[in-house]
């Protein structure tokens, strides 16, 4: 039994010879030729294109993890397109850099122990049942200075949860930085965060952000070219 492609299904940059692929049939492995489209630019090279499919988002319950930051997340709920998490940050936990949302705002409320935030230039210090909004657009960086675990849990109400496509960069960036040393340099960092930032609204704070969206711009092609990806089945959240 055969199955047809349709052209528009693949893309690849072809140097003028066919395009040879194995596939697996029902326990059997055969080779076929596909004749696919030819791409003129690089910018054709399939790299996750559309929406993150169900298995990428977490699902309440599902616990991830950042061993560079110490941050353990653990997801509440997800509904109506967003999600609510317990954060908690292992005694001297560095954090995550210093970044940007333009389109969500973040609330951290503090349910144990002291939380650091970097914050509008300056350290904020919030403590157990206190609260902190970190409107959108402003940069901020979260982390604990003391030698005890912090615990922030926000109420299940819609003004304290983010987009759910966040969980999915969350649950993803903490796979692929937490993989190798190598991924938080240049140029792996730079060629992630191109596919990253602009995919779940996530920009550094030291740079501004149309200088980041226009380089982001430039390299892309080349990271979807060298394989680096908006998700990725390797990082699947834990069931």
């Amino acid at each position: 039994q055969s199955h047809r492609l349709p052209p528009d299904s693949l893309a690849a940059v072809f140097d003028g010879h066919r395009c040879f692929a194995e596939i697996a049939c029902e326990g059997s492995r055969r080779r076929v030729i596909y004749q696919g489209r030819e791409s003129l630019t690089f910018n054709d090279v399939p790299g996750n294109l559309g929406e993150p499919a169900a298995k990428y988002y977490p699902a309440p319950g599902d616990p991830f993890f950042s061993k560079s930051e110490g941050f353990r997340q653990t997801v509440l709920k997800r509904e109506d397109g967003l999600f609510w998490v317990t954060l908690e940050l292992e005694p001297h936990a560095p954090g995550p850099p210093a970044h940007i949302h333009t389109s969500f705002a973040e609330y951290f409320v503090v349910a144990e122990g002291t939380l650091s935030v970097m914050f509008q230039g300056q350290k904020r210090v919030v403590r157990a049942s206190e609260t902190l909004l970190v409107p959108p657009g402003i940069p901020h960086r979260t982390f604990n200075e003391t030698g005890s675990p912090v615990i922030v849990r926000a109420p299940l109400e819609p003004e304290y949860a983010m987009p759910e496509r966040f969980s999915v960069f969350l649950k993803q960036a903490y796979g692929f930085f937490d993989e190798s040393p190598a991924n938080h340099r240049p140029p792996k960092a730079l060629l992630q965060m191109s596919r990253f930032g602009p995919e779940y609204d996530v920009w550094l704070a030291s740079a501004p952000i149309p200088a980041q969206q226009a380089l982001y711009f430039l390299i892309r092609p080349a990271a979807r070219l060298l394989g680096y990806r908006t998700h990725y089945e390797k990082y699947l959240p834990l069931r």
